[in-house]
C-alpha cells in the first residue's frame, strides 16, 4: 500500500526537483521510517496468541485443530494458534484477555 502514495510522490519528486533530490530525499524518507518501524514495533510479538471462542462447539473443525480449554461459568473455549484476521477472528485480541 505505501507505493501508492511513493509511486506518485516519486514521479512529483523528480520532475520537480530533479532525480538525484528526489532519489535523496526518498532515500531520507526510508530510513526515517525504518528507524520508527524498529523502534515501535514490539519487542516480544509471539506467532501464538491464546484467545477466546464464544459460540463454537468443542467439535468446530476450528477448535478441533489446535489445544483448547473450556472456560469455567461461561461457554467460550480459549486455545492458541498462529492467530490471523478471518472469519473466526474478526480482530486482534486485547492483551488483558485471550
Amino acid at each position: 500500500m505505501a507505493w501508492l502514495i511513493a509511486y506518485p510522490l516519486s514521479g512529483w519528486l523528480g520532475s520537480e526537483l530533479g532525480l538525484a533530490t528526489a532519489l535523496v530525499t526518498l532515500g531520507a524518507a526510508t530510513l526515517a521510517i525504518a528507524a520508527a518501524t524498529a523502534r515501535l514495533w514490539p519487542a516480544h510479538d509471539p506467532a501464538e496468541l491464546s484467545h477466546m471462542h464464544t459460540g463454537l462447539s468443542p467439535s468446530h473443525p476450528h477448535i478441533r485443530s489446535g489445544a483448547y480449554r473450556a472456560v469455567d461459568g461461561a461457554p467460550a473455549i480459549v486455545h492458541s494458534h498462529r492467530f490471523h484476521i478471518d472469519d473466526l477472528h474478526p480482530r486482534w485480541p486485547s492483551p488483558e484477555r485471550p
